[in-house]
């Protein structure tokens, strides 16, 4: 690691039920991400699935179930190195609009 660093919120929005890009490291960067929050703003369970997106490949992740207006810290005390062009992407099982909110915390490298 010898680059200029910038921490920063690196994603925010709200997931659907289709899978979507949260957040992708710039061309020419690492990202380094170090919070994943989803947080569900309904009060019916929803399902939560994570991909990774490594060179063009998807990968499932994590899947998980938040309960009605419960959150969850994905990364806990982890973090996930992205190379540039790779992402996370995600989705939820509910079609509602803003039901489930994610913020991504991290740093990117160039």
């Amino acid at each position: 690691m010898s680059g200029i660093f910038t921490t920063k919120s690196l994603a925010a929005g709200y997931l659907n039920n289709t899978i979507q890009t949260l957040y992708q490291a710039p061309s020419g960067n690492t990202g380094y991400v170090k919070s994943i929050i989803i947080t569900s703003n309904n009060a019916n369970p929803q399902q939560i699935t994570l991909y990774k997106n490594i060179s063009g490949n998807l990968y499932p992740w994590t899947q998980f179930t938040l309960n009605g207006n419960e959150f969850a810290d994905v990364l806990e005390m982890d973090s996930l190195a992205l190379s540039a062009n790779d992402s996370i992407q995600g989705s939820t099982n509910l079609i509602s609009v803003s039901a489930v909110a994610y913020t991504i915390h991290g740093v990117e490298e160039r």
